[in-house]
């Protein structure tokens, strides 16, 4: 290595970019190599890898835009975090009136709640009413803390007085059996 950079960030991103398409040992190789993500030939080499994309800039990382694309010039660039976790395969959009985001930009610009958005996109409700209203008071009238819809058959009173959402205790129960679950021999 003549570069003299194997202690910067750009290095890091592209040692760490080779080691998940490459070594099958690697925490994330199932994710990348092990389902066919590789490298161009031409950032075998650090030096065109430089060459092609310039110094890391602080803050962002290497990042495919094609997240089932190999790493080469034209699918990669330096991204920010919130970039990184929006271009993922499991990112979910949606799309209303032209435009396309993800149901965290969604919420965000409704001032709903991510559950809320998608617990109504699962009920069937067109993209207005998914993304009505945006006030968090009728939000929360309607939903449980979760995102579940309220109503009678979801809603049951407990000895407190409290109302409670009969989807979330069910879940709580099934995760508590599968937690108290012993192996068989």
């Amino acid at each position: 290595m003549n570069h003299g950079m194997s202690k910067t960030p750009t290095w890091r991103s592209w040692r760490a970019m080779r080691d998940r398409c490459f070594r099958s040992s690697h925490t994330a190789w199932s994710r990348y190599g092990g389902r066919g993500v590789t490298v161009c030939d031409r950032w075998d080499d650090f030096e065109y890898f430089l060459e092609d994309m310039g110094a890391r800039p602080d803050g962002m990382t290497l990042d495919r835009v094609d997240t089932n694309g190999m790493y080469e010039p034209s699918n990669c660039r330096w991204a920010t975090p919130r970039q990184q976790t929006e271009n993922r395969r499991d990112s979910r959009y949606l799309e209303h009136n032209g435009e396309r985001m993800t149901v965290t930009r969604w919420a965000e610009r409704s001032r709903l709640t991510v559950t809320a958005i998608v617990t109504r996109v699962k009920a069937g409700l067109s993209m207005e009413e998914v993304l009505a209203p945006a006030d968090r008071r009728a939000l929360i009238a309607e939903t449980c803390r979760r995102g579940h819809p309220r109503n009678e058959a979801n809603t049951r009173i407990a000895s407190d007085g409290a109302r409670q959402c009969r989807v979330c205790g069910r879940e709580w129960a099934q995760m508590k059996r599968r937690s108290t679950r012993t192996p068989r021999t």
